[in-house]
């Protein structure tokens, strides 16, 4: 892979680190011997959806940036790799939550105001950058084909669990206020995004897709929540709701809607162990447990609904 790297840059590389080595692929980081640039290597495993996940992502850096959103700059790209892998500039930095608790009161705020503000403006981009005719599109088709998907993986790994709730998500749409849609990240949290040296962020990881709004920030409040967080989420919903200058309507269906695609995504994970050795998905497990029991506990405090999950 590296020699193929080399060929692509148009240089030698020197420097190699392993940034994050997980059950998705790697993180790695080079440096070219020519000019000191320093670049930034993502792979993915070889399996059919990280093939599509990798492309997505590609896709994503490339009209993000085109559209001078905070991404870093999509340098390269090979699909047809035994390990596909794509070359991005290295943002030179901490995660954002890595500075956040190291900041004074006012200055957390000053940080905290900048990252709702960068999640703000993603969901306010033309979604025409992506395909014109998205824009015919709204809250109600993006509902529905996400159900769709939810149903289709619950029936795909025998998680019978969540029919009641999936019935309850299909029931209660009837009463969502619609939107047009937005690019939304689908995992935006403070270590998804960069601070580099001069305070300017930068959003990586991108899952992205064109959905509502409100499941994006659902998203990323319960996600803060289960992590123990829950006044930053307070904060990250009441700034954002300050940038919105209306109120958030549905939100609770939202955080449904968002936390059951979560539970049903690492769960999967969980019981497949696809791309896990024994003794990483015992750590998998060991630290995802916790966070399932909270996200069904929100599912039955708002729902009413208890949800059984088993897995190996």
């Amino acid at each position: 892979m590296y020699k193929d790297i080399e060929n692509r840059l148009g240089t030698k590389i020197e420097d190699v680190k392993i940034l994050k080595s997980g059950w998705a692929g790697e993180i790695i980081s080079l440096k070219s011997k020519d000019n000191d640039q320093r670049y930034v290597i993502k792979t993915y495993n070889s399996s059919k959806n990280a093939l599509e996940n990798i492309k997505q992502e590609w896709a994503g850096l490339n009209f993000l940036y085109k559209a001078n959103y905070p991404v870093p700059k999509p340098i390269n790209c090979d699909f047809s790799n035994e390990k596909p892998y794509i070359v991005m500039e290295e943002i030179e930095g901490e995660n954002l939550w890595t500075c956040y608790e190291n900041l004074s009161k006012e200055d957390k705020e000053q940080l905290l105001d900048k990252f709702i503000k960068v999640f703000f403006e993603l969901h306010e981009l033309d979604i025409s950058i992506v395909n014109k005719e998205l824009v015919k599109d709204s809250t109600t088709s993006f509902i529905k084909k996400e159900i769709n998907e939810i149903k289709e993986l619950v029936k795909e790994n025998n998680l019978d669990g969540f029919t009641q709730i999936i019935d309850w998500l299909d029931t209660e749409k009837m009463n969502i206020v619609s939107h047009k849609l937005s690019i939304i990240h689908r995992d935006y949290h403070p270590w998804n995004v960069i601070v580099d040296n001069n305070e300017k962020l930068y959003v990586i990881d991108l899952l992205w897709g064109i959905g509502d709004y409100r499941f994006d920030l659902a998203w990323t409040c319960t996600l803060m929540e289960r992590s123990g967080f829950e006044e930053f989420s307070q904060k990250v919903f009441k700034k954002y709701t300050e940038l919105k200058t209306e109120n958030i309507d549905n939100f609770e269906y939202f955080k449904v809607f968002s936390t059951s695609r979560w539970l049903i995504n690492v769960i999967i994970s969980l019981k497949t162990g696809e791309n896990l050795n024994e003794t990483r998905n015992e750590e998998f497990k060991k630290f995802i447990s916790p966070l399932i029991q909270k996200g069904l506990s929100l599912i039955q405090e708002i729902t009413q609904i208890r949800v059984t999950v088993l897995f190996k």
